[in-house]
């Protein structure tokens, strides 16, 4: 990521902190980005992504999140929907039910950073349908 410094245009809308960034890239935007949190530390989750690619705007959405517990060893997931929906999974306690959990536009952010002992492990993004 280190190709996609550019200039801060505003500030986080949670913790006032210069952290959103308007970059310019010259390539195409991928339909499905995948970011391996681990590697950025406490890296806060957006709901979307936008990428001046080619001089268009393009934006992915948040539609997923995975979570590890190393003690555990076990994974657990929460899946957002276009509607920004956010439904949370856990094979062993929720089986094949998933529970809603909030609201990607109104959810605090920190929440989604941690869910008990289990951390982010990845964020995965999609093309937003126009």
């Amino acid at each position: 990521m280190r190709h996609l410094d550019g200039v801060i245009r505003q500030r986080c809308s949670n913790c006032n902190f210069n952290r959103t960034r308007r970059r310019t890239v010259t390539f195409k935007v991928p339909p499905v980005l995948i970011i391996s949190v681990q590697m950025y530390g406490e890296l806060l989750l957006d709901g979307e992504l936008t990428f001046l690619a080619n001089g268009t705007e393009e934006t992915l959405r948040l539609a997923g999140i995975t979570y590890f517990s190393p003690q555990a060893q076990h994974f657990t997931s929460i899946t957002a929907t276009p509607d920004g929906s956010l439904w949370y999974h856990d094979g062993i306690t929720t089986r094949r039910r998933c529970n809603l959990v909030g609201n990607i536009n109104t959810i605090n952010k920190e929440e989604l950073q941690k869910r008990g002992d289990y951390i982010v492990g990845c964020a995965i993004y999609v093309k937003k349908l126009v």
